[in-house]
């Protein structure tokens, strides 16, 4: 009689699980939906990428303008730039020489707004023992006859070096940076 009154579990007790099988795929799919809508509305659509492309550029835009605006070596005149140069190099203070140069502008080289190929082209007069001549070459150079001084938005200065026949052996660019106030070397 014991054995009688075990019952048997009833025949409907097993849909729950289907139900539970057929739920836990529904979630997944659920989440993965909103997972993807979420990406796209925040990574992928193209007003998001639009969004990340403005933000890229302000930083790189900060970061331009904040690096010309603290450049500010340099002399109120092209003149005035180029006698702190010279006086920089006849100390033998290469560094400070080298902050007398437009930083380096160009986005894709490691150097970007800084004034490193510069100082690294100074080090190499140095150790040619060249300083001496350059020094001697500027101390000759006059503003040059025939100034252009505005190219496109930036403003140049340019002096000479001339032999005892008047043709031009050297000439020395200065750039007008707007961002501090100052003349820069931009080429020798």
């Amino acid at each position: 009689m014991n054995q009688q009154s075990i019952s048997q579990p009833p025949y409907n007790q097993s849909k729950p699980k289907k139900k539970k099988k057929f739920i836990i795929p529904l979630i997944i799919i659920f989440v993965l939906a909103a997972i993807f809508i979420i990406s796209w509305i925040t990574f992928l659509s193209p007003e998001a990428q639009s969004q990340l492309q403005y933000k890229l550029y302000q930083q790189f835009e900060n970061a331009y303008y904040g690096a010309l605006k603290n450049d500010t070596y340099g002399g109120q005149t092209p003149e005035e730039t180029l006698q702190m140069f010279i006086s920089a190099l006849k100390q033998g203070d290469l560094d400070l020489a080298a902050k007398y140069f437009y930083l380096n502008t160009n986005e894709k080289s490691e150097d970007y707004l800084t004034g490193n190929l510069a100082r690294q082209g100074l080090q190499r007069l140095q150790d040619e023992g060249r300083i001496p001549e350059v020094i001697a070459l500027l101390e000759k150079a006059e503003p040059a006859k025939d100034q252009v001084p505005k190219i496109e938005d930036h403003w140049y200065y340019y002096y000479e070096v001339l032999d005892e026949n008047g043709n031009i052996i050297e000439e020395i660019t200065f750039l007008y940076n707007k961002h501090s106030g100052v003349w820069k070397l931009d080429s020798i």
